[in-house]
């Protein structure tokens, strides 16, 4: 139930397998919603109940300030105002929290119905987690504002001592339940986004000729097909070099990767650009240059395999031979200054 760990599966029907412990993500956040629009208006009741000791806690330190008589009875109407302010948004909060949840709740079973969960609405939970921290802050803050101290008013000491009890155990349950369960939620949601990115991603790399010529070039460069630097350099080895062959393997595919890093170093902006809005990249414009190459890379290797694991169903593959290798693209751009990136 507890295990959270969805990257291994490429499709939707992969994801759909482990459907139950979405289900165990999806109920528990939901009660959490719940659980914080109960809190809130467990205050507001509670607040209301003890109006009359609260009003006459106020009162009395009005009593005891400096204030002339003149105007302590209106700080008393403007004090009273405010706390029945306070009773109302209470009850707003907690109803817009509900209400929150049910979107969620209708979204999810929208999501069961597609049987994806791309569309779940996940705003919610931003709002969760803002004031999940934000309840956390006021339990620290109820312990240590002397709440258990005697205020010389009987009920108000016991609508303070509730009032603590309240916050503290609803803050402690709705963060850990945030930080186990509710995240999670997002979780789900992005793992679908990002298949359905894939997706688009294969389509885009069918149907553009180029973007197709420099996948094959980096697919056939992984698989050793386009490796003539790396050959030679394995002819060149030393006969001690020939011994430790295999303890040298991880390191050579390591610096495969680094040789056509340095070649797509070479490329100008804006064709990682046109390769990184194909590929659907979200915020590429403000990426590093190193860091977008990396990230296409990253990409191409993941489609690699993709390959592998669908190979025994793809035997009539067409392969489509690159008319242009990433050495060539990067000769071609080697006196393009414009590589800084923003």
């Amino acid at each position: 139930m507890f295990n959270f760990n969805y990257k291994p599966e490429q499709g939707y029907e992969d994801l759909w397998k482990h459907e139950k412990s979405f289900k165990t993500v999806f109920i528990i956040t939901l009660v959490s919603f719940l659980i914080m629009a109960l809190f809130y208006y467990s205050i507001g009741i509670l607040e209301a109940s003890y109006n009359g000791a609260i009003k006459e806690f106020i009162q009395k330190n009005i009593e005891k300030s400096n204030v002339d008589n003149g105007h302590k009875s209106e700080i008393f109407r403007q004090s009273e105002q405010l706390f029945y302010f306070g009773i109302a948004t209470r009850f707003i909060i907690g109803s817009l929290i509900l209400g929150f949840g049910i979107a969620m709740l209708i979204s999810i079973i929208f999501g069961y119905k597609r049987k994806n969960f791309s569309k779940i609405i996940k705003w919610p939970n931003t709002v969760y987690f803002v004031l999940s921290f934000y309840l956390f802050y006021i339990a620290i803050s109820t312990l240590f504002a002397g709440n258990f101290t005697d205020s010389g008013v009987p009920k108000y000491n016991d609508f303070k001592v509730a009032y603590s009890v309240i916050t503290v155990i609803g803050a402690i349950v709705l963060f850990i339940s945030y930080f186990i369960f509710a995240r999670k939620y997002t979780v789900i949601k992005t793992l679908y986004l990002n298949i359905e990115k894939a997706i688009e991603a294969k389509k885009q790399m069918e149907e553009n000729p180029e973007l197709l010529e420099f996948y094959k070039n980096i697919e056939q460069a992984f698989n050793g097909l386009v490796a003539s630097s790396g050959q030679a350099e394995y002819n060149n080895e030393t006969t001690s070099n020939q011994f430790n062959n295999s303890n040298e393997q991880e390191p050579k595919n390591k610096s495969k990767r680094d040789e056509y890093f340095e070649k797509m170093m070479l490329l100008p902006n804006e064709k990682l650009y046109a390769f990184a809005e194909k590929l659907y990249i979200s915020g590429y414009e403000n990426m590093e240059k190193e860091t977008l190459a990396n990230l296409i890379l990253d990409i191409f290797e993941k489609q690699e395999r993709d390959k592998e694991v669908n190979k025994n169903l793809n035997n009539d593959e067409i392969v489509v031979e690159p008319k242009e290798s990433i050495d060539q693209a990067s000769n071609n751009n080697k006196d393009d200054k414009n590589f800084e990136v923003k």
